[in-house]
């Protein structure tokens, strides 16, 4: 796998990693192929949430108004399950109620820092956020019955 010859700017080292990762992937034993696609999988949610977050200000803006970066990470339904207090089958059951990155091929996974701004979106308004759960519940359910 060979770097585009226009990605001005990148950097090498990085491709360089990257082919070097290939080249052990063919060697893998077959036992480690899910683990190995399991990394790349994380790396690649892990770029795709870099390239879809806020375009940073040009490079010609002073240090002192330049913003800062926030890293961010992916959560699990377990992680996510235990910062609320729940189990990760009651974060799936959940999912579409809590704030969620869609990935391709219908998958979807957490972002800690929209996690976090969630629930202190809830904390400002008083809201307990598993009661803010239930009650949505409750409306969407009522809504169902004849």
């Amino acid at each position: 796998m060979n770097p585009a010859p226009d990605a001005a700017g990148a950097d090498l080292a990085a491709f360089e990693q990257l082919r070097r990762a290939e080249e052990a992937a063919g060697s893998l034993n077959i036992s480690e192929v899910p683990r190995f696609v399991g990394e790349l999988e994380r790396v690649k949610t892990a770029l795709v949430l870099r390239a879809t977050a806020r375009e940073a200000e040009p490079e010609t803006t002073p240090p002192s108004k330049q913003p800062t970066v926030v890293e961010d990470r992916m959560l699990t339904a377990a992680e996510v399950g235990q910062k609320l207090g729940r189990s990760r089958w009651w974060v799936y059951d959940h999912a579409p109620e809590l704030p969620r990155v869609l990935l391709p091929g219908g998958k979807f996974g957490f972002s800690e820092r929209q996690l976090e701004n969630w629930l202190e979106r809830r904390k400002e308004t008083g809201l307990d956020p598993r009661q803010e759960l239930l009650r949505r519940r409750i409306r969407r359910s009522a809504r169902r019955r004849p």
